[in-house]
């Protein structure tokens, strides 16, 4: 028995792979508004409590469905907020616009469904304070009884539906606040029992879908990441050095980058957060809102890149071509990046034999792969149809964090696979759905997903 050495060849090109990079924003890959815009592995989408629930009980799951058969046919995957706030977002014009029966065209103040408006709840009229000739909108109290029964028996019903669908990238915990981002606009912000509550609510509902907070209330950061969850904040880019913001304390100069996210996250202790899910960031105002102004984008994308980022949300809006090189460097380095720098194998192995295979790794992003990946090897024959596979039961690629990876991987050779020259191939492999759609960092043959490692022989 001798044994074969591969080291495969670097690819430096940029890499769309699941659960991580950019995304699109109430649209997908190849849409008239995401012109110039980074491909995407992920569609991301915020809905209205009265978009789902339009009646007690009544769901509009036809509307997540239509999305997730949408995301197959682009090669994307869904996420999903859902919130009970209107934020006068100028982005759902692009929703109602693109996707008209899939949204409520909002004609009343509140977002909230009419069958819990008329109940009674508690709530209070929100005057925009950074725009005060937006639309007044009426915000529920979070902490009312009423809404939390109803909040809960819907987000159950959501995740009793969805939790695990292999479509679904991830779900933002957002029922709370003006936008879901966990800030209150106009009514009192409910003791923290409350608040967890409604953590509590995701977090039984959705055991197996990454849920990500938005990091605006410190103590629920902090509860949620300690339960395993990510965290993602929507202002990244803001490097304002002359808004006075009344709202801190004490009122002074103040911007989300030098000023509040860092702070925000230590406080919390969320900052390992990323060791376990995922970590997002969407810009603020826009990218070409950094460039007209002057930012720096490479301070920008170093600080995301500190926080360990796995997504990126550009509102779909173009990107300037003078910093394509730079977005192309960013989309290398956030997420994961994995590369095989060498596999040893024996050129002949036995059915059933159990086989340690040494491997060096090297994650060249910031950040694991976090979405149930199996490392996985498949013996292809070269007469006939047999195709077996191993995976390593001792690589848990979850934990191939930012770096170099000396490995011994372990694997049993199925008993039934008969004799004969195989072709060996490598891949990461879904777990739930069997697809190798992960792209690793090297240049062999790959077809279906998986990596040519050359031949072996089965006596």
């Amino acid at each position: 028995m001798g044994l074969v050495t591969i080291k495969p060849e670097v690819n430096s090109d940029v890499l769309v792979n699941p659960g991580m990079g950019w995304t699109t924003f109430y649209s997908f890959n190849g849409d008239e508004i995401n012109i110039n815009h980074p491909e995407a592995s992920i569609a991301y989408f915020r809905f209205y409590w009265d978009d789902l629930e339009p009646e007690e009980g009544q769901f509009r799951w036809d509307v997540i469905d239509r999305l997730f058969e949408m995301g197959r046919q682009n090669g994307q995957k869904i996420a999903l907020r859902v919130s009970a706030m209107d934020g006068m977002e100028i982005a759902a014009q692009w929703r109602e616009k693109i996707f008209g029966e899939l949204g409520t065209k909002v004609n009343k103040d509140y977002r909230v469904p009419e069958w819990f408006y008329k109940l009674g709840p508690k709530g209070a009229i929100c005057v925009d304070p950074w725009v005060p000739a937006a639309p007044k909108m009426w915000e529920p109290d979070y902490g009312d009884p009423l809404f939390l029964e109803k909040t809960e028996n819907f987000i159950s019903a959501f995740g009793g539906r969805y939790d695990g669908n292999v479509d679904l990238d991830h779900i933002d915990i957002g029922t709370f606040g003006r936008w879901g981002e966990w800030h209150v606009g106009a009514v009192p912000v409910p003791p923290f029992c409350d608040r967890k509550r409604i953590v509590d609510m995701y977090l039984r509902a959705f055991p197996s879908t990454p849920l990500l907070i938005p990091v605006a209330d410190r103590e629920a950061l902090s509860y949620a990441v300690s339960q395993g969850a990510g965290w993602r904040a929507d202002c990244l880019g803001d490097l304002r050095q002359d808004y006075f913001n009344y709202q801190v304390e004490p009122p002074r100069i103040w911007n989300h980058m030098e000023d509040y996210y860092t702070q925000q996250i230590i406080a919390a202790d969320a900052y390992k957060a990323w060791k376990k899910s995922p970590i997002a960031f969407e810009s603020g105002w826009e990218i070409k809102y950094w460039y007209d102004h002057g930012w720096s984008i490479d301070y920008i994308f170093a600080y995301a890149l500190s926080m360990h980022v796995s997504i990126m949300n550009n509102k779909s809006l173009p990107i300037p071509d003078e910093w394509r090189p730079e977005i192309d460097d960013f989309s290398k380095k956030m997420g994961y990046r994995l590369l095989l720098k060498e596999i040893v194998f024996p050129d002949s192995m036995q059915a059933g034999q159990q086989i340690e295979i040494p491997m060096i790794w090297e994650n060249k992003g910031v950040a694991p792969c976090y979405g149930g990946y199996d490392l996985t090897l498949r013996f292809k024959a070269f007469e006939g149809k047999q195709t077996k596979t191993a995976s390593f039961d001792n690589i848990a690629v979850s934990s191939l964090f930012p770096g170099r990876h000396d490995l011994i991987g372990k694997i049993q050779l199925p008993s039934d696979i008969a004799k004969g020259n195989y072709n060996l191939s490598i891949a990461l492999e879904h777990r739930v759905s069997k697809k190798c759609d992960v792209k690793l960092a090297i240049k062999t043959e790959e077809q279906d997903g998986w990596y040519s490692l050359g031949s072996v022989k089965i006596v």
